[in-house]
């Protein structure tokens, strides 16, 4: 605790300092001497948060992928500054960056000087950063196994705005697909308004092994507009996009769409793609792109479609009593139900057929008279014959 007496002050500089770690406290006592006359001026130090939703002023972040963008700070008043503010310090650790200049600074919105790699060499020239209408110098400190980055306005402070745009704007990225390799970097970030400092926030960005993509369900149905395809994956952020995948037998598949994933946190994501069929028989399966160049594909599935025969005709007609067998005559094949009903409208037989002309083999005796063959299919009817049976 420090007294201070006085008769006559304009001003006097005070500098404390301690070795070692740990808070210092000092108090400073002008009971002495003659009242104040005029108010005192206040100056707080700056902070900084990083998560103004939480307690803690730091952030972590998991990234799984190459090219995922993350940004510094959450969305909301990362500044606090009662003055201009002289300097931005971004520190990291040099051995942290193990990808090169994969790894990289990016300043969201910048026209200018808007990506700088995280390898750079004490002392390098980095290029001036223009955000939202200001400039900002870059220097380059790389030391003792510690780099820094120092943002600062040529000749003149930054205001408490520009400051929080230029906090707010920084990004890390990684470029590297190839290897992308997992550790965790930290960095560490201080502004400077002199003479005080204010408290060290930290950033942590935790490269982890992705989770892979993970097809739950795949289906397929026929549409008078095409085939309708829906899917629904798991852990779909690591995807980049999906290919819609065809083929004839199932062995050579061609690309037939391309789908841009969402890449969601949501425990399942849906997706859907209508697909104008080039064959009656298609296989589908649905390939995954993830951000490392691996794929994931979903298991096949096969669409046929249901012909609807256009001239149909019953032979023998009439048939003899005596005989046991009739032959549907179609130009295409059949997927459907053929039902026989008598004059009553009774049905007296009736048999589903899949992709084939039918051949029916009558299981009892019919006797003579008039009947109604039906071939229904997808609950329509698709051809009414009159059909005889005679003695």
């Amino acid at each position: 605790r420090v007294k201070v007496y006085y008769s006559s002050l304009s001003s006097f500089d005070f500098q404390v300092g301690a070795e070692g770690s740990g808070a210092a406290y000092y108090f400073l006592d002008f009971g002495q001497g003659p009242a104040w006359t005029n108010a005192p001026s206040v100056i707080y130090p700056p902070s900084i948060d990083l998560d103004p939703s939480t307690s803690s002023t730091d952030k972590s972040t998991d990234i799984t992928n190459c090219n995922q963008s993350v940004k510094f700070a959450f969305n909301g008043t990362n500044v606090n500054a009662s003055s201009n503010i002289d300097t931005i310090y971004l520190k990291f650790a040099t051995a942290d960056i193990l990808d090169g200049s994969a790894e990289q600074l990016l300043i969201d919105s910048a026209s200018s000087g808007g990506t700088i790699a995280l390898n750079f060499s004490n002392n390098a020239s980095i290029a001036n950063v223009v955000l939202k209408g200001s400039t900002y110098n870059v220097k380059a400190i790389v030391a003792s196994g510690e780099s820094k980055l120092l943002f600062y306005k040529s000749g003149t402070t930054m205001t408490a705005t520009e400051t929080e745009n230029l906090v707010t704007a920084f990004t890390y990225v990684n470029t590297d697909c190839s290897t992308l390799s997992l550790a965790t970097r930290s960095f560490y970030l201080n502004i400077y308004q002199i003479p005080f400092i204010s408290n060290t926030v930290q950033f942590d960005l935790n490269i982890i092994v992705p989770l892979p993509v993970k097809f739950t369900d795949f289906k397929g149905a026929r549409s008078m507009n095409g085939d309708v395809l829906t899917w629904t994956v798991s852990e779909d952020a690591d995807a980049l996009y999906y290919e819609v995948q065809g083929s004839k037998d199932a062995l050579q598949f061609e690309t037939l769409a391309r789908v841009s994933a969402l890449r969601t946190d949501l425990a399942l994501t849906n997706y859907q793609e209508l697909i104008a069929p080039a064959n009656s028989k298609t296989y589908y399966r649905i390939l995954a792109q993830k951000a490392n160049n691996q794929a994931v594909k979903s298991a096949i599935i096969y669409l046929q479609s249901s012909e609807k025969p256009s001239d149909f005709v019953v032979s023998p007609n009439p048939m003899q009593q005596s005989q046991q067998a009739i032959t549907l005559l179609g130009n295409s094949s059949f997927d459907g139900e053929v039902i026989i009903f008598n004059q009553q409208g009774q049905i007296v037989y009736r048999q589903a057929f899949n992709g084939l002309t039918p051949n029916i083999e009558l299981s009892k005796s019919l006797s003579p008279g008039l009947y109604t063959i039906q071939c229904v299919s997808d609950n329509t009817i698709v051809k009414a014959i009159k059909w005889q049976i005679v003695e």
